[in-house]
């Protein structure tokens, strides 16, 4: 979304899939993710990189994405150092349809962390679907599921692309 906020011509429209904002006052027990954005990027300064596979949490994470996405999990805004653009600005005038899909079981991608996101782009036409187990065709419909079966999520995502107008707003 960011990089269609800072670039809408290039965009007739953005699928979000289990996403949102990283806000922890979007998640219950949010109190617990706003500790994470403390202690992680202090973990990553140490580390050179945020050890993401041994806490079971991400991947090995560049300190400076973590410093990012921690920066963002405590204030509910986006801010990337060095730009001359202000990224909640463009995503205040961004008017590219979005289509977001949440899987019901994501605790990592809840309902408000979604709506959030989404209401930071007020002027696009925005839409959420919510996808279930049973939609996936997986067990539960976390946030990693649907890339088990990621079906569901292309044939959603292709039949409202192709409901898209020819030309992006401008």
């Amino acid at each position: 979304m960011l990089r269609a906020a800072l670039a809408p011509s290039e965009y007739a429209g953005i699928v979000l899939v289990a996403s949102g904002a990283p806000y922890w006052r979007q998640f219950r027990r949010g109190w617990l993710l706003a500790g994470a954005f403390v202690l992680a990027p202090c973990l990553a300064w140490l580390c050179g990189y945020l050890p993401g596979r041994q806490l079971r949490f991400g991947g090995r994470e560049a300190r400076g994405v973590i410093a990012d996405w921690a920066r963002t999990g405590r204030s509910g805004r986006y801010v990337v150092r060095g730009f001359a653009v202000d990224p909640e600005q463009a995503l205040a005038e961004l008017r590219t349809p979005v289509l977001g899909l949440r899987l019901a079981d994501d605790w990592l991608g809840p309902a408000r962390s979604l709506q959030y996101l989404l209401d930071k782009a007020p002027l696009a036409r925005r839409s959420v679907e919510t996808l279930d187990a049973q939609a996936l065709g997986v067990e539960s419909a976390t946030h990693f599921a649907w890339m088990q079966t990621p079906q569901a999520v292309a044939a959603r995502s292709a039949r409202w692309i192709q409901a898209l107008p020819a030309s992006p707003p401008g």
